[in-house]
């Protein structure tokens, strides 16, 4: 019974990390850095880079906006992923889609 209950609490704390670690992002301007830990990234208005400004986004983050959502960046975007952990950029409703990244 025991290794049940444990087995429970683990699966449990696993599945609430995931649905908490994701990051909520408004309209408005963006910079910094996105990493994995904060992944996914709900982009729910058009965002944008501003010029001399740079949003570095590391492997591994997931990046879903909302519908006719994009990112404008007159500054500087830097989202290199690797082989083994890739950067991806989707719609939160893919039958919808979203605005793109337009520079």
């Amino acid at each position: 019974m025991k290794k049940y209950l444990f087995t429970g609490i683990i699966l449990l704390f696993v599945t609430s990390v995931n649905i908490f670690s994701q990051t909520q992002i408004g309209e408005g301007k963006v910079s910094g850095v996105w990493n994995k830990e904060g992944s996914p990234y709900i982009v729910n208005g058009n965002i944008s880079i501003e010029k001399f400004q740079t949003l570095t986004i590391e492997p591994g983050v997931e990046v879903k906006f909302a519908e006719n959502t994009g990112l404008l960046a007159y500054g500087r975007l830097i989202a290199v992923g690797t082989c083994t952990d890739s950067i991806r950029f989707t719609a939160i409703d893919t039958a919808k889609g979203w605005g793109g990244v337009n520079f």
